[in-house]
């Protein structure tokens, strides 16, 4: 039976701090986790666990195993093994946390690849998503794939209940979500819009263009 917790209500800081610690450990221990962000609703699991990987890709019914990141601290990043562009990061701490996945080149230990990365702005995923160190937990939107993302609270009960152990829900952010726009940046300071969601690309590129100049 999976474990539902409301965070929409007033939970007192040591029972909240409890939840979200055994958040924590199911996820280190192969799990995924139901969670609310400012767009749409998620799961969450740890990248380096291909038993919460397979798990995923079976209840999304999807073949590729390329996710985004999910940070809650600008600080993990620069506390990460993997090396950014300074002046990237410089812009992201500007614009985060809002509702744009950014794609960056990092580099860890010789060898470049980019990473997507969201910082979700509302309290719960921030909260929960700083608990871990960069690079390890990643989200996924809550559907099957080809299918729009579930964001009403008793059709993602329905769709997740028994599939795993525990949601955390933010009934102020189950309304009318739209995913996040997606902006990859190049190592050259290229920009690149990959899909147009929740932020317009005409508002936020200026934004990025006068920065990086």
């Amino acid at each position: 039976m999976t474990e539902i917790y409301d965070f929409s209500k007033e939970i007192p800081i040591m029972e909240k701090n409890n939840i979200l610690n055994i958040a924590y450990d199911l996820i280190l221990k192969d799990e995924i986790i139901g969670i609310s962000t400012d767009t749409v609703f998620g799961l969450a699991f740890n990248s380096k666990s291909k038993i919460a990987l397979n798990k995923v890709k079976d209840i999304k019914k999807r073949e590729n195993d390329i996710f985004t990141y999910h940070i809650g601290d600008i600080k993990q990043l620069y506390n990460s093994n993997i090396k950014f562009d300074l002046k990237i990061l410089e812009l992201l701490e500007i614009i985060l946390p809002a509702p744009i996945t950014f794609i960056i080149e990092g580099n860890n230990n010789g060898f470049k690849k980019f990473y997507g990365i969201r910082f979700p702005k509302n309290k719960l995923s921030k909260e929960f998503f700083s608990l871990f160190k960069f690079p390890s937990i990643v989200a996924t939107s809550c559907n099957l794939t080809g299918i729009q993302p579930l964001n009403k609270q008793n059709e993602i009960i329905s769709f997740l209940n028994n599939k795993i152990p525990t949601i955390l829900f933010d009934e102020n952010s189950l309304k009318d979500k739209e995913a996040s726009t997606i902006i990859k940046i190049d190592s050259d300071y290229k920009i690149q819009l990959i899909r147009e969601g929740k932020v317009a690309f005409s508002d936020i590129s200026k934004i990025i263009i006068d920065f990086l100049g």
